[in-house]
């Protein structure tokens, strides 16, 4: 068998991979996990891809269509960790890939966390991790707890920190010289966005208009529902990727999804173009959208355009009372902070 290295693909994988190194990486773990015995050709190609002994990993200009600015961290750890488990650069990718997820919680994209997992899974399953009890002191505000960590187990604590959050403070100290892996979440309930509203990078509003007419709702009546997104300071360089509308709708009506042959069709009273409607509005084409019993969620991968986007669908009123109108959001996927909520309201609807 030809070695890997020498054959026609790896000139293809190095033209695909450009000035990042990632898909010399893909090439050393195919290589790795052919079961070629040469050990030593190995070694020599991966000081010739990295710098002798920083052992850093030339950054990809493009992360691609799902954004993975991890990735090819990943696809190092695994190479590295093919090779040899306890590799500097196994060690140093684990550690980039946990710092990756420290300053938002999360990493990049969905694409980025599956091969982040899967990386650090393969990386840890070959490392070797004491059992023996060790005394972990927590130290928060002044204050301060002894928790025993039984082996490879996890334990969860609760830390009063409200006391003082200008200033929040956490330090662990260990007995072991292993690294001990923790995480601090602080949760607080934002109540007052759904109640009053809220624009952080989005400002949103809604209106329920009876199509028969008739400024009232009543029971069998269709209800157009229009959805209004205004954006502003973007750059096409820079769209809002992944935006995710969630629309709950109140108890006494029911979305129709006009895409099912056997729902009633809802004509349109104005005609309206392919890209905005007749007010100005840019129309919202959504790339997927989920009809549900107790609201419409709506997802646009990407948003270039400044301006108010629109997106409307109708529901029928199925039954008599006074209800409550859940505040509508809208927010990025992968930021949620970019956010913004209606405030709740009331609807009335009278029987038929």
């Amino acid at each position: 068998m030809n070695d890997a290295f020498d054959s026609p693909n790896e000139k293809f994988l190095t033209r695909v991979s450009g000035k990042s190194t990632e898909a010399e990486m893909f090439m050393l773990l195919a290589r790795n996990n052919s079961g070629s015995p040469v050990k030593q050709k190995v070694e020599g190609y991966i000081r010739k891809i990295f710098f002798s002994k920083a052992l850093d990993i030339i950054v990809p200009n493009d992360y691609g269509e799902f954004n993975a600015r991890h990735r090819y961290k990943a696809v190092a750890l695994l190479a590295a960790n093919s090779l040899d488990p306890n590799h500097p650069l196994a060690h140093k990718m684990a550690k980039e890939l946990i710092r990756g997820i420290e300053s938002n919680g999360f990493w990049t994209s969905t694409s980025d966390t599956g091969w982040a997992l899967y990386a650090l899974g393969e990386y840890y399953k070959n490392q070797k991790v004491s059992t023996a009890p060790t005394n972990i002191n927590v130290k928060w505000n002044g204050h301060s707890s002894n928790e025993i960590l039984d082996g490879q187990k996890f334990k969860t604590i609760n830390l009063n920190i409200s006391e003082n959050l200008k200033t929040p403070t956490l330090k662990l100290e260990s007995e072991t010289s292993e690294p001990v892996y923790y995480k601090a979440t602080l949760k607080y309930p934002r109540m007052d966005y759904a109640e009053s509203g809220h624009s952080n990078g989005f400002n949103i509003n809604k209106t329920m208009e009876n199509q028969s007419g008739s400024g009232d709702i009543h029971v069998g009546d269709i209800v157009k529902v229009t959805v209004n997104i205004d954006v502003k300071d973007l750059s096409y360089s820079e769209p809002y990727s992944y935006v995710v509308i969630d629309d709950p709708l109140p108890s006494g009506l029911v979305a129709i999804n006009s895409a099912i042959k056997t729902e009633e069709y809802v004509e349109k009273q104005e005609e309206e173009s392919n890209y905005w409607n007749n007010d100005g509005t840019y129309k919202l084409v959504p790339n997927f959208v989920e009809f549900k019993d107790d609201r419409v969620l709506v997802f646009k991968d990407k948003m270039y355009w400044n301006g108010t986007h629109q997106y409307t669908y109708y529901a029928r009123a199925i039954m008599e009372g006074d209800f409550v109108l859940p505040s509508t959001k809208v927010q990025l996927m992968y930021s949620p902070q970019v956010s913004g909520f209606t405030p709740k309201d009331r609807i009335q609807i009278s029987r038929r």
